[in-house]
């Protein structure tokens, strides 16, 4: 929205040989993006008119799947340069805590911006979208304390990625857990030399592959398969991350509980869950109970239906 930076960047891109069209708001910005089969789009956040996120959910909605590159001058974790529709690996606790935050800081931003007066805010979220939540409500009040949180909502949350990764070795899911892997590895560097001397040629295959794979296509690959497969000593993931020091420590600190929320929450969890596991879900609810935290917890009531429950 700001013309000179705008301009700026269209003219590095036209040196390098693209053709670039600028849109100045959020509005103008969605119709070109619908109109024109674009190879990438460069989509700023604090747009006039319609905001970044809105025109990339528009956009998504109308069956424009061009990658988009979202840039602000914000300061979070995810914010500064991130992709969207392109494969990313899952969040850390932390970081998907401060994309939520950051989100419904911006929201309070815009409103402000305007002359308006912003409210309450509440978080939402299932499965990785519940942890995504429950991360933000156990952070609010210290990462956004401008923020009045009225509530968190957390259905499935993976609140102990050990529980959920054993739950789901040897489902259709098997894949994620490479997701996981990859992930770890960004985020902790160290950890990929000790990870290395332990993989087996089909680990290093599987997981390269996952480095370019989204959730839809996992199943055909790796569905029904162990990451026991992926190890030289035949263990699986989850049991020899627990032996290295280095794995062990990063997958602590996704583990949600630690801290209590100060707003109200709910977490619903399904005992018939084949995806995320039920009981490390529920422990969530009994641990921010135990510190003090006003805690609603509930059962899904769905029966056994196929593979659906976890939806």
């Amino acid at each position: 929205d700001e013309k000179h930076l705008a301009d700026a960047v269209a003219s590095g891109l036209g040196r390098e040989g693209f053709v670039v069209d600028v849109a100045g708001d959020g509005i103008t910005g969605q119709w070109l993006g619908a109109q024109n089969p674009y190879d990438v789009i460069v989509l700023d956040i604090m747009l006039p008119g319609r905001n970044g996120y809105d025109v990339l959910a528009g956009l998504r909605r109308d069956g424009v799947w061009a990658p988009v590159l979202m840039l602000t001058a914000k300061d979070g974790d995810l914010d500064q340069v991130d992709m969207v529709g392109k494969f990313r690996q899952p969040p850390n606790r932390a970081e998907q805590a401060h994309a939520m935050l950051d989100a419904a800081l911006a929201a309070r931003n815009l409103v402000g911006e305007r002359g308006g007066q912003f409210g309450k805010v509440a978080f939402y979220g299932h499965s990785q979208g519940g942890g995504a939540s429950a991360s933000a409500a156990e952070s609010a009040s210290e990462y956004a304390p401008e923020l009045d949180v009225a509530g968190t909502y957390s259905s499935a949350p993976p609140a102990d990625l050990n529980a959920v990764q054993r739950h789901i070795d040897g489902s259709d899911l098997t894949g994620a857990i490479g997701f996981t892997i990859n992930g770890l590895v960004d985020r902790y560097p160290d950890l990929e030399t000790d990870l290395a001397a332990n993989l087996s040629p089909a680990g290093y295959d599987a997981l390269d592959e996952l480095s370019t794979m989204c959730t839809d296509e996992i199943n055909d690959a790796y569905g029904g398969r162990t990451t026991a497969e992926w190890t030289l000593s035949g263990q699986k993931l989850d049991e020899l991350l627990d032996e290295i020091p280095a794995g062990r420590a990063a997958m602590e600190e996704q583990r949600l509980g630690e801290r209590a929320p100060e707003a109200p929450s709910m977490i619903v969890a399904g005992p018939h869950d084949p995806t995320v596991d039920y009981q490390q879900s529920k422990d969530l609810a009994g641990l921010w109970c135990s510190a003090g935290a006003n805690v609603v917890y509930r059962d899904d009531f769905m029966p056994p239906i196929g593979d659906y429950n976890h939806f």
